[in-house]
């Protein structure tokens, strides 16, 4: 449920579902700032993304903020948005990924053990 901000998918939104079911959290989301609009240098794996909302969440946030058009405007990342939070219209055009977009496939790439770089290996 959105939270205090009105914004729905924002940082600050309750783990109540509606009719009172307990949402479940499916985002990765980044440890530091919890912003999906941020583009750096940041190693994109577990050690810097998690899912885990009651672990690694920045203090004062409770949800993992998604990727959709309504945050970034309010992140102040105007006619920004994630194709996963995406309805297509005739009249939208795609021009790039977001952040979200490109942090996604890079955690997909850090493989089964969610760590950047070649897979470990044990013996």
């Amino acid at each position: 449920m959105p939270g205090a901000d009105g914004i729905r998918g924002s940082y600050d939104d309750s783990h109540l579902a509606p009719f009172g079911q307990i949402a479940e959290n499916v985002s990765w989301f980044r440890k530091f700032d919890n912003n999906p609009f941020i583009v750096d240098g940041t190693t994109i794996d577990s050690a810097t993304f998690a899912r885990s909302i009651t672990q690694s969440l920045p203090a004062g946030h409770s949800w993992a903020a998604n990727g959709n058009r309504v945050v970034g405007e309010s992140l102040g990342f105007a006619e920004t948005q994630s194709v996963m939070y995406s309805r297509i219209t005739d009249h939208m055009r795609y021009r790039g990924l977001s952040a979200d977009d490109v942090n996604m496939l890079k955690m997909a790439q850090s493989g089964e053990d969610r760590l950047a770089g070649p897979p470990t290996t044990t013996r």
